[in-house]
């Protein structure tokens, strides 16, 4: 499939929503207008983007928790009490695996399953077999915005029915989705979907509403090494405002490394920003979020509440807006509502007592600026040159070479040459960059900051299986 970095025509969006009203009948009840004008009229100003202006105006940290059940009065329910109990600024519904999947008819069994039983059946909430009314039932039960979550190569459907609903943002990303959960699926194909549910979110911005778009930058749950993320970041960015995209949010995946998760995000927005003015963007609002620790998290609550704790502090520290918030019960399996309550109870205790506190500058923090700048920049540059300047075409062509690679990705169309690993200050480095363009400085660079680490293994490799192991303990 050859895909470009050009907004869809009217032709190719049509006949995209013509497939999806085929694949399940709530779909027919989906108007393009009608939704434009719920959007303007019933929702207003709760959504994201509004959200997302008062948090910087404010100077203010947004809680934004992850809560997805089968049916709807749990879904609303749950939603209700981790804004009141739990103190959540923005809402969430994460659909369940069938429906990223498109499997609507498991998801519809699976639904009357957990009526029968008492309790989900399933991980998530499944909007596209409640319809755009049953979804608005839960979008109207909280007084905050409320968005679509969901990791998945084929975002369109399910995201519709929720920006149908009343959702004002969902979260994807062509790169990190494809690489991190699908298989199979090649990235041009993976672009080509995003950007139909992005053309979707221009065409509502388009008829007054303010629908926005967050992009998780990676979501393989293990160490990354920040040019790797925002390099994701930008091209995301890119991708979506040729679409129409107007509001977006980019999350970083925090190594809770403190120093380096600090440069990270200050590079990050560095990028983002000046390559959305630079495409004639500039206009655009752009908000900036950290997921807590992706990976594997310990049984324990009261371990589990220090992970979350420790990375609420980097994010004040990173001045972002918002923080995608786990809960005391991540290393136990679905989280309860309770398990949620306790993780958004203390990361904002974290948030409130590092409030105002600036984390100093110094020669550390500005050697990982300066690297993850230099990283970022010949990455980026790479990927235009192949792609003759298409951002779209360059990257799935570095992907395929080598070029531009993911950690520990799924994906077949990865080439896994490159390795990562934390030096003895646990901050994450390039073990081997494999393919990537690097200059021999930049890899040496890399190698002296493990050095104190690989005089202890007498098989590099080691350092790799023990970081791995680390973060399962």
């Amino acid at each position: 499939m050859d895909v470009r970095n050009q907004r869809l025509d009217d032709a190719d969006f049509g006949r995209e929503l013509e497939r999806m009203r085929g694949l399940w009948p709530t779909f027919r009840d989906i108007d393009l207008d009608e939704v434009a004008q719920y959007h303007r009229d019933v929702v207003g100003e709760r959504t994201f983007a509004h959200a997302y202006r008062r948090a910087r105006a404010d100077g203010r940290i947004l809680l934004q928790p992850r809560f997805g059940v089968a049916t709807i009065d749990a879904q609303a329910e749950g939603v209700r009490v981790l804004e009141e109990d739990g103190g959540a600024d923005l809402m969430t519904m994460s659909s369940d695996t069938y429906s990223r999947r498109e499997e609507f008819a498991r998801a519809a069994d699976a639904v009357r399953l957990s009526h029968e039983k008492g309790r989900s059946m399933l991980n998530g909430f499944p909007s596209v077999v409640h319809g755009v009314a049953g979804t608005r039932r839960v979008t109207e039960s909280t007084r905050v915005p409320i968005g679509g979550r969901g990791a998945t190569g084929s975002p369109q459907a399910y995201n519709a029915m929720m920006l149908a609903g009343g959702a004002t943002e969902f979260n994807g990303s062509a790169l990190a989705f494809v690489m991190n959960v699908e298989a199979k699926m090649k990235v041009p194909a993976a672009i080509r979907n995003a950007q139909y549910i992005d053309r979707l979110l221009g065409k509502l911005t388009e008829l007054g509403g303010q629908p926005a778009k967050e992009s998780s930058t990676i979501v393989s749950g293990t160490v990354v090494p920040p040019s790797i993320a925002i390099v994701c970041g930008v091209i995301e960015v890119l991708l979506a405002a040729e679409q129409g995209v107007r509001y977006h949010c980019v999350a970083y995946p925090v190594n809770s490394c403190v120093v380096q998760d600090i440069a990270a995000c200050r590079v990050m927005r560095e990028f983002c920003d000046r390559a959305l003015a630079d495409a004639g963007h500039a206009d655009n609002e752009i908000a900036y979020a950290i997921h807590q620790w992706l990976g594997p998290f310990p049984e324990d609550k009261s371990r589990a509440l220090a992970r979350i704790a420790f990375d609420s502090v980097t994010a004040v520290y990173a001045g972002v807006e918002k923080i995608l918030v786990k809960s005391s019960e991540e290393g136990q399996g679905t989280p309860t509502n309770q398990g949620n309550i306790e993780g958004l109870r203390a990361t904002r205790q974290a948030v409130e007592l590092a409030r105002g506190q600036v984390f100093p500058e110094c020669a550390q923090l500005e050697e990982e600026c300066e690297q993850i700048r230099k990283e970022t920049r010949v990455l980026l540059d790479a990927i235009l040159e192949l792609g003759r300047g298409d951002v779209a075409v360059g990257v799935a062509r570095a992907i395929e070479t080598g070029v531009y690679e993911f950690p520990y990705s799924v994906n077949i169309g990865n080439r896994g040459r490159m390795l990562a690993c934390r030096d003895h200050q646990g901050a994450v480095r390039f073990l081997d960059a494999g393919l990537l363009p690097f200059d021999e400085a930049t890899r040496r660079w890399h190698r002296d900051r493990l050095a104190r680490r690989l005089a202890s293994v007498s098989d590099e490799y080691d350092l790799v299986i023990e970081d791995i192991r680390a973060s399962l303990r």
